[in-house]
C-alpha cells in the first residue's frame, strides 16, 4: 500500500476525532442534573432516617412511660383491694399533695421574688444611666459653651476683617487689601478646626439626649443570690412546720417510692393521720408570724451560707447541714425538736434544688 493511500485513511479518522461530537453537551446537563437529583435524594433519605430514628427513640420512651404507668396502677389497684393497705394509698397521695402544695408555695414566692429584684435591678441601672447621662450632658454643654465662645469670638473677628476688605477696594489700597486678604485667609484656617470640633460637640450633645437606657441582662449574681436564700429559708420554714407528725419526711418518701411500695402503717394508724395533716396545712394557711420567721431566717443564712466562688449563686450544700431553730420567736414545738439534721438543698425539699436560680446567666 503506498504511502498516499495510507494517509488517506487516517486522515479521515483524525478528521473526526477532532471534531467536537454532537450532543455532547446535552449528555453532560443530563449526567449533572442527574448526579444532583441522585444527591438530592440522599439528603431527602438521610432527613427519613433521622426523623425514624426521632420517631423510634420517642416510641421507647412512650413504650417505658407506658410499662411504669401500667405497673404503677396494677400495683395500687392490688393495693387498694386490699383492706389494709388501701387507707395507706390514700395517704401516699394526700402526702404527694402535701409535697406538689409546698413545691406550689415555692414556685409562687420565686415568681414573685425574680419580678420584684427585677423591677429593683431595672431602676437602678436607669437611675444610673439617667444620672451618668446627665453628668456627660452637663459636661458636654460647658464644653460646647467654651467652644462656642471661641468661635463667635473668631466669627467676629473675621467678619471685621471681611469688612476692612470690602472698605479697601480702591486702587490707592492695594497693599492694604493683599495684607487684609492673608489676614482673613489665615483667620478663616483658623477658625476651621473650631468649627469642626463645635459641630462635633453639638453632634455628640444630641446623640447623649437621644440615647436610649441599656436593656436589662438580667438578675445580677447578688440578687439570684439573694433570691436563692430566701427560696431556702421558705423550703427551711415549711420542713419545720410540717415536722409535727414528720410529715415532711413522709411527704418525700413519695416521691422516691411508687404508691404500692408505700407502707404508713395500719388502716387504723393511716385514718389517725388524715386530720393532723389537714390541720398542719390550715395551721400554714393561718400563720400570721411566717414573714417574721422568714425575715429572720433569711438572715441567718445570709450570715453563715457559704458560695463557692464570686460567680455562684447556689450555696455550697455543706453550709446548709442543719436547720437552726433558735432564732428568736420559736414556737414550743420548735423549742423541744432543737436543731434540725436536715438539709434541705442536698435532699431537694418540696424540689428547692430544682427552683434556685442557677448563677450561668446572672450579671456580676
Amino acid at each position: 500500500m503506498t504511502e498516499v493511500a495510507e494517509r488517506k485513511k487516517v486522515v479521515p479518522w483524525i478528521r473526526f476525532r477532532s471534531e467536537p461530537e454532537q450532543g455532547t453537551e446535552q449528555v453532560d446537563e443530563k449526567l449533572q442534573q442527574l448526579f444532583e437529583n441522585r444527591n438530592q435524594l440522599k439528603r431527602e433519605y438521610t432527613k427519613a432516617c433521622e426523623a425514624l430514628d426521632a420517631l423510634r427513640a420517642e416510641h421507647d420512651a412512650l413504650a417505658k412511660r407506658n410499662a411504669f404507668v401500667t405497673s404503677r396502677l396494677q400495683g395500687l389497684e392490688a393495693m387498694l383491694a386490699d383492706p389494709r393497705r388501701g387507707q395507706s394509698a390514700i395517704i401516699y397521695y394526700r402526702l404527694d399533695g402535701l409535697w406538689k402544695h409546698c413545691r406550689g408555695l415555692l414556685e409562687k414566692r420565686r415568681a414573685e421574688l425574680i419580678a420584684r429584684f427585677e423591677q429593683l435591678e431595672k431602676q437602678k441601672i436607669l437611675e444610673m444611666f439617667k444620672a451618668q447621662a446627665t453628668e456627660q450632658q452637663r459636661q458636654l454643654e460647658a464644653q460646647f459653651a467654651e467652644v462656642d465662645a471661641l468661635y463667635q469670638e473668631m466669627a467676629e473677628n473675621l467678619k471685621g476683617l471681611h469688612q476692612q476688605l470690602r472698605a479697601s477696594q480702591g486702587l490707592w489700597h492695594y497693599f492694604r487689601r493683599k495684607r487684609l486678604q492673608q489676614e482673613v485667609q489665615q483667620a478663616e484656617a483658623q477658625v476651621a478646626p473650631v468649627v469642626a470640633k463645635r459641630d462635633a460637640c453639638l453632634a455628640e450633645l444630641e446623640r447623649v439626649r437621644d440615647r436610649e437606657p441599656p436593656p436589662f441582662k438580667g438578675l445580677s449574681v447578688l440578687a439570684r443570690r439573694e433570691i436563692n436564700l430566701q427560696l431556702l429559708a421558705y423550703a427551711q420554714y415549711l420542713y419545720i412546720h410540717f415536722s409535727e407528725n414528720d410529715f415532711s419526711t413522709m411527704a418525700r418518701t413519695t416521691q422516691l417510692k411508687q404508691p404500692h411500695e408505700a407502707d404508713f402503717g395500719s388502716a387504723q394508724e393511716c385514718l389517725g393521720m388524715e386530720r393532723p395533716l389537714q390541720e398542719a396545712i390550715m395551721r400554714l394557711q393561718k400563720d400570721d408570724k411566717a414573714q417574721e420567721k422568714l425575715r429572720r431566717r433569711v438572715d441567718y443564712l445570709r450570715k453563715n451560707v457559704r458560695f463557692s466562688g464570686n460567680g455562684d449563686t447556689v450555696p455550697e450544700a455543706e453550709s446548709l447541714s442543719r436547720i437552726v431553730l433558735s432564732l428568736g420567736g420559736s414556737t414550743s414545738f420548735e423549742s423541744v425538736l432543737g436543731d434540725l439534721p436536715v438539709n434541705v438543698l442536698e435532699l431537694g425539699y418540696w424540689d428547692v434544688d430544682q427552683l434556685l436560680l442557677k448563677g450561668e446567666t446572672a450579671r456580676s
